[in-house]
């Protein structure tokens, strides 16, 4: 691939929202909303939330662990995941 990894991760970013993917980058969650055991969406640390079908977080399990709200079903399922 013409580019490198940049371009790799370019093209990925661009056919997500070619299928209707909202993409937030450089803003750092605060929270993953959680209900009945499924992400519903994040809140940033700005104070803006968003509301989701699907979260997708590219960062490490134990800072996923800290953004789940502090409800044992909720971590025990993100585990399984």
């Amino acid at each position: 691939l013409d580019g490198g990894f940049s371009q790799l991760v370019d093209r990925l970013a661009q056919d997500a929202r070619a299928h209707g993917a909202e993409l937030h980058t450089g803003c750092a969650a605060k929270v993953v909303e959680v209900r009945d055991g499924r992400a519903t969406g994040v809140r940033f640390s700005e104070g803006q939330s968003i509301a989701a079908s699907n979260v997708v977080l590219c960062v490490s399990p134990a800072v996923i662990a800290k953004l789940l709200p502090d409800d044992e079903e909720a971590r025990a399922h993100a585990a399984r995941a």
